[in-house]
């Protein structure tokens, strides 16, 4: 395969000293080539009809979210859809886009009431199997719901390790999860439901009011459109002694980190799937050592970058940084990318929210999301989190549903979608 994808990199400081060690930030941009041809996608569903779906009208709300989603399928796209409580019940396997479905799933989602327990393994299991051995189309795997994951007791999962094994193995066949929380948060996990889209490569979606469902779905349903059919990886290797790659995150994947494993004498980092009608915006951050004394200012190349899809290297960029003693030159920053550092660390930020649990913990933790925000240019955000921290002056909490709902919003941001 030629090599057609074009990879830019941008530093976020230019200028490195040359006499001290110092931290850096690589903005990655990985292009695709044009189109040439179109490929369907293959969508699973999994809708929780557990019997806390009763509440709010959530399964009904949900159903016609469903609904609306199958509309919007083209004839290329294939839907299966199963539906989860103490027991699977598959509706609807792999149907075309069309009349037929929207008539056929209608029909076999009428009858449903909520009932059960939420079996989340039941679910995963059946996701993984119905999207496997495909590799003419892009597959996705939607799970929906708004309780704790159960056993087959009705006690709460208290080790997840299976859940977070089973959303491993379909990002390796290439497979992306997308997580739905409905209802709000106080009633279900959400930074379970975050961490398994984290795991699948998609994203988590709050939804705390059901009748908003439809119109999350069909935003998801355009994300997913441009997605490659082809499983990624970025090979990373150092050309300077001293310099250690650090952590890789995808900046459209809501900063979604990328595992990092050595493979000869360069470290692989898995992509999962591409998107192939935008480019894909990662940060890698890197670790450079103090030069050894005598070293000369200037340009010096500094690490090498391999996109491999399927095995095969289909881009490449050999990328430079310059050293000086400059104090001046070393104190130059590249906004942009000072930038997309500042939105990773306020989405951070709102994942260590969740876990906070102490007042003046949680209080830092919302003065920084209010400094972070400001800068980024997010004011909505910031707002939210200084009404949240007055509201924490006066009751001495901060509830699980706001704490999520500020997380939902760094997802929000129009201009990376």
């Amino acid at each position: 395969m030629a090599e057609d994808w074009r990879i830019t990199a941008q530093w976020e400081r230019p200028v490195l000293p040359l006499s001290q060690a110092s931290e850096n930030t690589l903005r990655i941009r990985l292009s695709p080539p044009p189109a040439t041809t179109a490929h369907g996608l293959r969508l699973a569903l999994a809708l929780d009809c557990s019997r806390s779906m009763v509440q709010e009208m959530r399964l009904e709300e949900a159903k016609q979210a469903v609904l609306n989603l199958a509309g919007a399928l083209d004839a290329s796209d294939h839907l299966h859809v199963a539906v989860y409580s103490s027991q699977l019940m598959e509706l609807i396997r792999g149907l075309r886009g069309g009349e037929n479905l929207t008539t056929q799933l209608q029909a076999r989602l009428a009858g449903l009431q909520p009932r059960g327990l939420t079996r989340t393994q039941l679910a995963l299991d059946w996701l993984d199997a119905s999207l496997a051995n495909d590799e003419l189309r892009s597959c996705v795997a939607l799970l929906i719901t708004d309780g704790v994951p159960t056993d087959e007791r009705g006690y709460p999962l208290t080790d997840t390790a299976l859940l977070e094994d089973r959303v491993r193995r379909m990002r390796e066949s290439g497979i992306r999860l997308y997580t739905v929380g409905i209802g709000e948060s106080d009633y279900f996990d959400p930074k379970l439901l975050d961490q398994l889209a984290q795991l699948g490569g998609g994203r988590f979606i709050y939804q705390p009011h059901p009748g908003g469902l439809s119109v999350e779905l069909r935003r998801l349903l355009r994300d997913c459109r441009g997605l490659s059919t082809r499983h990624s990886g970025l090979r990373i290797r150092s050309h300077l002694q001293g310099l250690t790659p650090g952590r890789l995150c995808r900046i459209s994947q809501d900063f979604q980190q990328c595992e990092l494993a050595t493979q000869g004498d360069a470290l692989l980092a898995g992509l999962g799937v591409l998107n192939e009608d935008q480019p894909t915006e990662l940060l890698l951050d890197l670790q450079f050592a103090a030069s050894p004394f005598g070293s000369k200012e200037g340009e010096r190349r500094a690490v090498g970058l391999e996109l491999v899809q399927d095995g095969k290297v289909v881009g490449r960029l050999e990328q430079s940084v310059t050293f000086s003693n400059s104090f001046s030159n070393t104190r130059q920053v590249d906004e942009g990318v000072q930038r997309e550092s500042s939105r990773r660390r306020l989405n951070e930020l709102m994942r260590n929210l969740q876990d906070s649990d102490e007042s003046r913990q949680t209080s830092r933790l919302l003065e920084q999301i209010i400094d972070n925000a400001e800068t980024v240019d997010r004011p909505e955000i910031a707002e939210e989190a200084r009404a949240q921290l007055s509201e924490l002056k006066k009751t001495g909490k901060l509830t699980r549903h706001r704490a999520t709902s500020l997380l939902s919003r760094t997802a929000r941001d129009d201009s990376h979608d």
